[in-house]
């Protein structure tokens, strides 16, 4: 026997929106709105040659390298942590959007 039982949050689907922002704000993530993106790519993985915290510890470099540069019309964003996307499919299909990140998808 299966049962199917949906379970959502207190505050309905979009409560999780709005505590993803609210974390993503208190963090100190600037969030770009109306600023599509046009290319997304990500970077080569280079290894720091030498110093201190080459392994990524607290004050080494590893949490400071680029992982994606984001190309909108009038920004160059570039991403160290995490890059959250939502991109509509038509978008990539149309070639509104590109760059290695999305040929990945």
């Amino acid at each position: 026997m299966f049962c199917l039982i949906h379970i959502y949050p207190e505050g309905g689907l979009q409560a999780i929106d709005d505590k993803m922002l609210l974390r993503s704000l208190t963090a100190g993530v600037n969030i770009m709105y109306n600023e599509p993106a046009i290319t997304i790519d990500a970077t080569p993985n280079k290894s720091s040659k030498g110093g201190k915290g080459e392994k990524g510890g607290k004050g080494g470099t590893r949490n400071k390298q680029i992982k994606y540069v984001v190309q909108t019309a009038n920004y160059t964003i570039n991403v160290r942590k995490f890059l959250f996307v939502a991109i509509n499919t038509d978008d990539i299909r149309g070639g509104k959007v590109s760059g290695d990140f999305v040929d990945a998808i």
